[in-house]
């Protein structure tokens, strides 16, 4: 998707476009340029490859199952030892990440095909809710990168939320 000599590149670029507040510049295959906000997702083949300068990466692996999940969130994102390993704390500490100093954030998934369809479900919505959420501005740049294997997946989940939501 946005490949540069094998590594994705994203500046931020603060205020750049005036009133449309902190936006990034995304650099292409074919070297075009184009503006987004600082917080949403992304889909990349190899999501392991992924780099973001100046950032806090946290890297999820393959999950099989909810608790898997939580245990590599955990780990890989540094959380507090209070982590209850439900959906509720997850949320709670989705919508803060105050112990981390670092202003990116890179919230790397390898694969969540595994996980049974309700929590999928349920864990697109959280991430739908976060971003909704940090457009309050949390503090953090804060970005989801999935594995383009799963962007239909992912994709009709957010459609059904958002169905949802009206």
């Amino acid at each position: 998707m946005v490949t540069v000599l094998g590594a994705n590149i994203v500046r931020s670029t603060p205020g750049l476009l005036g009133g449309l507040g902190v936006m990034r510049i995304v650099v292409g295959d074919n070297s075009s340029w184009w503006f987004t906000y600082d917080h949403y997702l992304i889909f990349i083949q190899n999501p392991s490859e992924y780099r973001l300068l100046d950032s806090y990466i946290g890297y999820i692996p393959e999950v099989s199952n909810r608790e898997d999940l939580y245990a590599n969130l955990s780990a890989s994102l540094c959380f507090p030892d209070y982590f209850g390993k439900n959906w509720d704390a997850l949320c709670e500490l989705y919508l803060d990440f105050y112990w981390i100093d670092t202003l990116n954030i890179v919230i790397i998934h390898e694969n969540l095909s595994k996980l049974s369809f309700d929590d999928f479900r349920m864990y697109m919505s959280i991430v739908l809710y976060c971003i909704d959420s940090w457009k309050k501005d949390i503090g953090h740049n804060i970005l989801f990168v999935f594995n383009q294997k799963e962007r239909k997946q992912i994709m009709d989940i957010i459609h059904d939320c958002l169905q949802a939501d009206d």
